[in-house]
């Protein structure tokens, strides 16, 4: 190559002002770019390559221009001192991040317990809100059952209904001791529907909109179950009345009707109760006036006597005072053997009463051997006119459960009275049932309906001591 040549040297290229601005800004570019990248993730070993990648090219492009320009030296020496600040300022950044670690995970395992809660209360309120659904649904079979009691009620008081029944005296009680059952009043049904209402409003609010989530308080939620159950069991008893109803209008249907209505059969029966009541009372003041006039005599008739009597003692006890002090030491003996004859008396009695608990024990065991032999013959019968009673089954359970027929359902039932309309009553549960009827089979014939009764009567106590019979 000549000396007059024109191609620039590299020391005189990389010289030049533009050259040294451009390098600059290069790497103010390159250090620049590791920081935002070890800004974005702290914790990502390959940003501390790219710092690491970082100070390799500038000390590279040092090494390059080192022998060009010294100025440009002293300058990329100082980017390189900056450069190692930031990366000081980042690691000690990282430091700081890194102690608030477990508190940000404290911050989430709290939020997360908190969802938690807020899951379990909506689910809370999803069963409340499917409560509430359910008693509305009771309170509309309610309102429709007392819009066709009411439109049964007025036929079967002046229609031919209602003169079939009176012509017939077994169903005319039975339907007597029907319309004399109670039955919620429209007043009643518009007392729960307004406490449902007030009960309902918070919990339906707060089932269509999670985020304004309401804790239902226990009182709330028990208001609410009362209400329910009072609901589902005035359906139930309401239900039983009509199916009883419809049974008898049933039975009655091919019974010519009679000369008087039903409503007036009803007015007729309640006229002569109270023509009884009256007599009744009438006597009961009678005898009352007798027993006090007895009485007054009596008394009168005992003052006199009890006069004689203070007399009688009177002069008694002057004599004794006259003969008091020779009897002293009698009375004294007297009394000291009357001590000691007590003493003996309590110990006999004491031994005679434990014989007397023990000979009772020893009688109710022989007396209940005895109702069980007693029950084991009749056990035939028993499985043939008790069979909707003792089958298993769930109707009139109170627990939901399978089993036979709780005893103290039919007690408080009045299926137990020793009254036709009761043995008939007895007769229709054993047909409204879940269970076989067995010989109570509708119709019911009234004899084994007695029949019935008297086993539940003599039975019904060892039948639950057994398990034939629920309590």
């Amino acid at each position: 190559m000549s000396t007059g040549s024109t191609t620039p040297t590299f020391r005189s290229r990389f010289g030049t002002p533009n050259w040294r601005t451009t390098i600059v800004v290069y790497a103010f570019l390159i250090i620049g770019a590791s920081v935002v990248l070890y800004w974005n993730d702290l914790k990502n070993t390959a940003l501390r390559e790219d710092v690491k990648t970082t100070k390799t090219t500038v000390k590279a492009l040092s090494d390059v221009v080192q022998a060009g320009n010294p100025a440009l030296v002293a300058e990329l020496t100082k980017l390189r001192e900056e450069s190692q600040a930031q990366v000081q300022r980042l690691k000690d950044l990282e430091q700081a991040l890194g102690s608030y670690d477990g508190k940000f995970q404290r911050l989430d395992e709290k939020a997360s317990e908190v969802e938690s809660v807020r899951a379990v209360e909506r689910a809370k309120v999803a069963v409340l809100a499917a409560q509430v659904a359910a008693a509305r649904e009771q309170l509309q079979k309610l309102k429709t059952m007392q819009t066709e009691w009411q439109a049964k009620e007025g036929s079967l008081l002046k229609g031919d209904p209602g003169r079939r029944i009176a012509a017939s005296p077994s169903h005319l009680a039975l339907v007597v001791g029907l319309l004399e059952q109670e039955r919620p009043t429209a007043q009643k049904v518009l007392e729960w529907e307004l406490s449902l209402q007030a009960l309902a409003t918070p919990i339906e609010q707060s089932a269509r909109d999670d985020k304004s989530l309401i804790t239902i308080s226990k009182d709330h939620a028990q208001m609410l179950t009362d209400l329910s159950q009072q609901l589902s069991k005035s359906v139930a008893e309401f239900d039983q009345q009509q199916l009883l109803l419809a049974a008898v209008l049933r039975e009655t249907a091919s019974t010519a009707p009679g000369s008087s209505t039903l409503e007036a059969m009803l007015r007729e029966r309640s006229e002569t109760l109270q023509k009884e009541r009256t007599e009744r009372l009438d006597t009961a003041i009678a005898e009352a006036r007798a027993s006090a006039e007895k009485s007054q005599t009596e008394r009168l008739t005992k003052v006199e006597r009890e006069a004689i009597e203070a007399e009688t003692r009177r002069k008694e006890s002057a004599a004794r005072d006259r003969k008091s002090q020779a009897d002293t030491l009698a009375e004294k003996e007297k009394e000291q053997i009357a001590q000691e004859t007590k003493v003996k008396l309590a110990q006999q009695q004491a031994t005679i009463n434990g014989l007397k608990e023990e000979a009772t024990r020893v009688e109710r065991a022989i007396a209940e051997a005895q109702l069980e032999r007693e029950m084991e013959r009749a056990m035939p019968e028993i499985r043939g006119l008790l069979s909707g009673f003792i089958s298993k089954g769930r109707k009139f359970r109170e627990d939901g459960l399978e089993g036979p027929v709780p005893l103290s359902y039919l007690k408080s039932q009045g299926a137990l009275n020793p009254k036709d309309f009761d043995r008939r009553k007895l007769g229709f549960i054993a047909n409204v049932g879940d269970r076989p009827p067995g010989g109570l089979k509708d119709p019911v014939n009234l004899e084994q309906a007695v029949a019935a009764q008297n086993l539940l009567i003599k039975f019904g106590d060892l039948m639950v001591k057994k398990g034939m019979l629920a309590p």
